[in-house]
């Protein structure tokens, strides 16, 4: 539903869990942060969220597409067959972690706002892969369709890491700065 709604207005949604006994609770809260919810309905107001995430796939298993190792002859060599799987993990990692920080760079100059989120534990979120950038940037609808090509674009640069996009959804990143502010003072 509010998908829907984002293509035609801005919702500004509330926290999550935000539950009231009646209508009345509704147009007390209302009343109370109106000034507060009509400046960032100002703020967003043609603006959408898309979500960026970068993944490192995790490496196949030794035999499982590639021709498998030779067999270590001692233990030095099982040692030394070990030391450069790491360091390959190691390069992945670096390299994933600087495309991150770069992408997230250009995205946030094409962007009016950006925001990062921790990135997300893969047990609980189901995706392959570890999660080395998790961000939301705030666009203006107009300017999607430049977003979603400039995201693209970077997809298919780097082995081993995956880009996913996602969006456009209600600027639910960028709704509750204010009333955050509001309610801490």
């Amino acid at each position: 539903m509010i998908d829907a709604l984002t293509t035609v207005t801005s919702p500004l949604p509330l926290r999550l869990g935000t539950v009231f006994r009646d209508d009345s609770g509704v147009r007390t809260m209302m009343e109370a942060r109106e000034e507060s919810f009509l400046r960032t309905l100002d703020r967003l107001e043609g603006r959408v969220e898309w979500g960026v995430k970068v993944y490192v796939e995790p490496e196949p298993e030794p035999g499982a597409s590639a021709p498998p190792a030779p067999k270590p002859a001692s233990g030095r060599d099982y040692l030394r067959q070990r030391r450069m799987r790491t360091k390959s993990q190691d390069d992945l990692w670096q390299r994933a972690e600087s495309f991150a920080t770069r992408l997230h760079d250009t995205l946030s100059g094409a962007a009016e706002d950006s925001r990062l989120h921790a990135p997300q534990n893969p047990t609980l979120s189901g995706a392959s892969g570890r999660n080395v950038l998790n961000a939301a940037y705030l666009v203006p609808r107009v300017k999607s369709e430049e977003f979603v090509e400039q995201v693209d674009r970077t997809k298919d640069g780097t082995p081993g890491i995956r880009v996913q996009l996602t969006g456009p959804w209600a600027a639910y990143s960028f709704a509750g700065e204010e009333i955050a502010e509001e309610e801490g003072s």
